[in-house]
């Protein structure tokens, strides 16, 4: 990850996303993300986001972004037959982006659409080993207030 993410700040993440846009518009996506500066916030993330232009498809790829992906961000995607290219910005600026693969539905040879705002959120390796434990915790809670003595 040295050669990749010198800082060590990247989320690196693989994604299958669909696009639906025609005039207004809507995009997900769904993957997983490891994050380089802290394994255990590594996970699936998902996002949604609305927008507006003509684009209409599927498709599986791999993103990089910077920063973490998680929060609120904005951008585009633009598709040239079966490749897509969506850069990705948020609060700070550029935040990297994707290239994807796969079928697109259009009257034109090529397709677009703007994200005007989407959110993206992990579930992390991190965040699901601690609920894990907590309901083990719960578990043995359980387990012991039924031999407790009733008064």
């Amino acid at each position: 990850m040295v050669h990749v993410d010198p800082r060590g700040l990247a989320d690196i993440y693989l994604l299958g996303e669909g696009d639906l846009a025609l005039g207004i518009g809507a995009e997900a996506a769904a993957g997983i993300v490891v994050d380089t500066d802290d394994v255990g916030k590594s996970g699936i993330f998902g996002s949604m986001g609305a927008g507006w232009g003509l684009n209409v498809g599927a498709g599986g790829g791999i993103g990089y972004a910077p920063r973490d992906i998680e929060g609120a961000s904005w951008g585009a995607d633009v598709n040239v037959g079966p490749v897509s290219f969506a850069p990705l910005f948020d609060a700070e600026g550029w935040n990297g982006g994707a290239v994807t693969f796969g079928p697109r539905i259009s009257p034109v040879p090529f397709g677009a659409q703007q994200t005007l705002a989407a959110v993206t959120g992990t579930i992390t390796v991190e965040g699901t080993a601690a609920d894990l434990k907590s309901f083990w915790n719960d578990l043995k809670m359980i387990w012991n207030a039924r031999n407790l003595p009733c008064e």
